[in-house]
């Protein structure tokens, strides 16, 4: 199916936006393949924003795909949405630690990116029960701070 969109006599339906302005790209985000395709086909996808002004990266939190787009264009971790979220807001709230954790080491300066609602991501990661997360952005932002501090007290450390 997804080869039959990206013939020539059809790639123009890669494009067509929803009432959203969601691309094909941002409905396919979760799947690492498709993205692939997609992005093949029509690399300047990588870019498009919807209505929110989330791009493709805002639209996944599987570690795989976000591994795949940052990759390809390390500057989707520093795009804000229109309430101020990055891709990094969405994933504290949605996701496992390793993906936050590998958002933060292509934009470490996020830690202290407040969105609309006056949320850093730290925040997220501690009001939806990731932890350990939580602990590596401290450790993190210490390190950032202070020279003197140890990430010797965090469990995922070695992917800050």
């Amino acid at each position: 199916m997804v080869s039959q969109l990206l013939d020539a006599s059809s790639s123009s339906l890669i494009r067509v936006l929803d009432k959203n302005r969601k691309t094909a790209a941002h409905v396919a985000a979760p799947h690492l393949g498709v993205i692939r395709q997609l992005l093949s086909a029509a690399p300047d996808l990588i870019d498009a924003v919807d209505v929110s002004g989330r791009n493709v990266l805002h639209y996944t939190s599987k570690l795989e795909v976000v591994e795949y787009l940052l990759t390809i264009a390390p500057h989707l971790a520093r795009v804000v949405d229109k309430e101020g979220n990055l891709p990094l807001h969405l994933v504290c709230r949605n996701t496992d630690d390793s993906t936050a954790l590998l958002l933060l080491r292509y934009f470490p300066g996020a830690l202290q990116v407040v969105n609309k609602n006056g949320a850093v991501p730290l925040e997220y990661a501690i009001i939806f029960g990731h932890l350990d997360t939580a602990c590596c952005f401290l450790t993190k932002w210490c390190l950032m701070t202070f020279s003197s501090c140890s990430t010797t007290d965090c469990a995922l450390a070695n992917r800050v």
